[in-house]
């Protein structure tokens, strides 16, 4: 019974902030296959950053510099960005350049938003699984009002901009979506991982306000 409450506890917030963002597009009448597909496609994306980042370190290692920089206080940094933020980002933006960037579905610049956040709570929510069962209810609780809407608040930054380009014929654009994504993301991971001081935490609220505030706006303007 408690194993079935962690698990509930780690899928509701995912899913519900999905049929959060699904019911506010009214006048779109999406159609729940490409949703449905997003969401999987987040799963997917899961597991290939789960994969690629161990994959990536490993290349590193060959090369001399990763050896100063992991012995060096960039450390944090490094692994914040670079394998945190920037990696898990181009997993999502990778499915959704792929798959729904070209797709009849994607039919109006708020589609970049939309289908971005979708792939990012299917990415947020198996994470979320993992986190949570092999943690307690305060954890659970705690990414419920953290993590997983965090990574919808990344996503709608990357979907505006992919918005633009899809519209717009602009590399620009997708290049802007994910690094504003990443670097968002690295932002929030960074000062969640400082043990050492403790106050620093204050910098992940402080960038997750500030994806609250983007997320509301992009949101809004796509009304």
């Amino acid at each position: 019974m408690y194993l079935l409450m962690l698990f509930f506890l780690a899928v509701s917030p995912g899913i519900a902030i999905s049929f959060y963002v699904y019911h506010r597009e009214q006048d779109a009448k999406k159609s729940l296959w490409p949703v449905f597909a997003s969401f999987v496609f987040g799963i997917g994306g899961f597991y290939l950053a789960q994969n690629a980042g161990p994959v990536f370190v490993i290349l590193l290692q060959k090369i001399r510099v990763f050896e100063i920089i992991i012995n060096s206080p960039f450390k944090s940094f490094f692994y914040a960005f670079i394998i945190v933020g920037f990696l898990e980002e181009l997993t999502k933006f990778l499915f959704v350049r792929a798959f729904l960037f070209k797709s009849r579905y994607f039919v109006e610049p708020y589609d970049g938003v939309f289908y971005c956040i979708m792939v990012a709570m299917g990415f947020a929510t198996v994470e979320n699984i993992q986190y949570c069962l092999w943690g307690d209810v305060h954890l659970a609780l705690m990414r419920m009002a953290t993590a997983v809407p965090a990574h919808a608040f990344f996503a709608s930054l990357m979907g505006y901009f992919l918005g633009l380009a899809r519209f717009n014929n602009s590399a620009r654009f997708q290049i802007c979506g994910l690094l504003s994504a990443a670097l968002l993301h690295g932002i929030y991971n960074y000062f969640l991982i400082q043990k050492i001081y403790s106050g620093l935490m204050l910098g992940s609220f402080a960038a997750l306000g500030v994806g609250y505030y983007l997320f509301r706006r992009i949101l809004e303007g796509g009304d």
